[in-house]
């Protein structure tokens, strides 16, 4: 298996005479919804769909309190989840205050297992995609 990429002009849009640069996107090729998730570990092991399901969703929750804590979520060969914010710089220390801070985001970084995927991938070009690609039909969640 390889990541589809399409070839894509990119320009910078601080420069109006840039003629721009080709680069590769990455073109997702379907998804691995929730359910679909949770039935593919269940044929790997003998744990229920249902209990897979619940495990997630509690993760999830501890997750939450401990980023809104302050804590670095770290879910071993998994990858680690922090916060991280974005806002207004001020001239000293002494003048920034919390109103300058604008938003947060939750920053991901793979575990060992993850990087090591990265290391091996191959890639196949296809044509662009539409802006608006064809989704696939969502499964049953089936009594969650």
């Amino acid at each position: 298996m390889s990541v589809n990429y399409s070839v894509v002009l990119r320009k910078n849009p601080g420069k109006i005479d840039d003629v721009g640069k080709y680069y590769a996107l990455a073109q997702a090729n379907g998804e691995l919804n929730f359910n679909r998730l949770c039935k593919d570990v269940k044929s790997r092991c003998t744990v229920t769909r249902a209990d897979m399901a619940g495990v997630i969703e509690a993760i999830v929750e501890s997750m939450i309190y401990a980023l809104e804590d302050g804590k670095i979520v770290r879910l071993g060969n998994f990858g680690s989840f922090q916060i991280s914010l974005t806002g207004d710089g001020a001239e000293t220390e002494k003048e920034y205050n919390a109103s300058m801070i604008r938003g947060s985001k939750i920053v991901f970084r793979p575990g060992e297992m993850l990087v090591d995927m990265m290391k091996t991938l191959s890639y196949s070009q296809v044509p662009v995609l539409p802006k608006q690609a064809a989704k696939e039909p969502e499964i049953p969640e089936e009594g969650l």
